[in-house]
């Protein structure tokens, strides 16, 4: 039994804005007893079990609670039980099974998939093991199997029984993700058009391919982007001098998504032209202030517009 001394009880900081004392010690106490269906609590501290298995090395393992606080806040409080117990109840890894995927690719093939997350929420260890490479700036792009409800990060020292060019590897990924059912509305915001794309867990790697997935989304001069979330994306499309007005407008929407929804991203905001993302760079005024400003080519591209247009 888990000394409740090692059970660091206090509401995180990160959470205050989210939920309160009682709900979070709910979430806690639902989630140790599903993680202690499996293995053995270690410790809790600031919002993450840690866990270790005795018997064997090398086994211990971290469950944050930041998305599983996430999930729950979406949900009515009457099914936070059953959605934690889903989430949390069950061992993370089926070693067998994984390693006979790992093994035939013909079987491995339909399961294949990539997700986008924050390049920051992964240690320097993780990112020399695990299989992925950055098609937006600051996130990653990983190869992962999608089965038993969960997402499995494929080590790429594992990847030679398949015998495929990394790059077909994630060609499959992307088709297998264009083929998830994402929901995409066209709206307007203070006269501008926004497209709005959302999924439980795709919308972000669904952005990858844009052109391909949402040609509506995409204008002649490209598209404004941004990611807060693994589920929600936002796209301005761009056919006109409008990219910065409208970043100014949907930023407190976008920061919203990014404090309050499972997988946060980030709140950057990207150009997206000709298949490529490149972020809206910043610069310092005279009086401290950081300001955004156009990518080089974007800036070129405007003022070409404006010349043809006299």
């Amino acid at each position: 039994m888990l000394n409740p001394e090692k059970i660091d009880r206090v509401l995180p900081e990160d959470f205050q804005d989210l939920l309160t004392q009682e709900e979070y010690e709910f979430i806690l106490d639902t989630a140790l007893a599903s993680i202690s269906k499996h293995t053995t609590v270690d410790l809790v501290k600031e919002g993450e079990i840690h866990t270790l298995d005795p018997q064997k090395e090398d086994s211990k393992m971290t469950f944050s609670l930041r998305n599983v606080v996430r999930k729950c806040k979406a949900v009515p409080r009457e099914e936070w039980a059953e959605l934690i117990d889903k989430y949390l109840g069950k061992p993370l890894f089926n070693e067998a099974k994984h390693m006979f995927l790992m093994k035939d690719f013909e079987y491995a093939e339909p399961l294949l998939k990539v997700v986008v997350r924050s390049k920051f929420a992964f240690d320097q260890t993780a990112l020399d093991r695990l299989t992925y490479r950055e098609d937006i700036p600051h996130t990653c792009t990983f190869l992962v199997l999608d089965y038993d409800d969960r997402f499995h990060y494929i080590d790429k020292t594992l990847l030679k029984d398949w015998e495929m060019p990394l790059e077909t590897l994630f060609e499959i990924g992307l088709i297998n993700v264009g083929k998830e059912d994402i929901s995409v509305e066209r709206v307007e915001m203070q006269g501008m058009e926004i497209f709005a794309f959302f999924s439980g867990d795709f919308s972000a790697p669904y952005i990858v391919e844009l052109e391909k997935n949402a040609p509506q989304a995409v204008g002649a001069l490209g598209a404004v982007v941004n990611i807060p979330s693994k589920g929600k994306a936002l796209v301005h499309p761009l056919d006109g001098n409008t990219a910065l007005q409208y970043i100014a407008n949907i930023l407190q929407l976008v920061e919203v998504f990014f404090s309050q929804d499972p997988g946060p991203i980030n709140v950057r905001s990207y150009w997206y032209y000709e298949g490529k993302f490149e972020e809206f760079p910043m610069y310092s005024t005279n009086d401290g202030k950081q300001m955004l400003t156009y990518p080089d080519k974007l800036l070129a591209l405007l003022t070409n517009a404006s010349d043809d247009e006299l």
